[in-house]
């Protein structure tokens, strides 16, 4: 397992940050009370690489496992501030940023629906 640190935070579920060279990984701190899930969202985060189309594609693997995703609503459910994990736009220390793979995850289910709407 790689020496990264983990730091507990009160929203979101998960995120492999990075600044100046220095790499972190953030994790609700709720999390704790769910070892299983815990330790699978730190497998994920330990998963990423730097920000480049490999990560993109670790992501988008994960979002269509159904057990992960449902075991991450049912969390969500209970924890609401963990829905923070799935908006286009993040907030931290400094200031507002973007999450480019729910960008893109938003826009292809909008796409979607446009076309199911363009289909009907």
């Amino acid at each position: 397992m790689q020496n990264i640190p983990i730091r507990y935070i009160n929203y979101g579920i998960g995120y492999h940050c990075t600044d100046n060279g220095k790499s972190w990984i953030e994790l609700n701190k709720d999390l704790k009370r769910y070892p299983e899930l815990h330790q699978a969202v730190l497998q994920h985060e330990l998963g990423h690489n730097t920000g480049n189309r490999m990560d993109f594609l670790h992501d988008l693997r994960d979002y269509f496992n159904p057990s992960l995703q449902f075991k991450l609503f049912k969390f969500s459910l209970k924890h609401p501030r963990a829905l923070l994990s799935v908006s286009p736009i993040l907030f931290d220390k400094k200031g507002i940023g973007t999450n480019w793979f729910m960008f893109a995850f938003w826009g292809f289910l909008l796409g979607l629906l446009i076309l199911g709407g363009m289909l009907l």
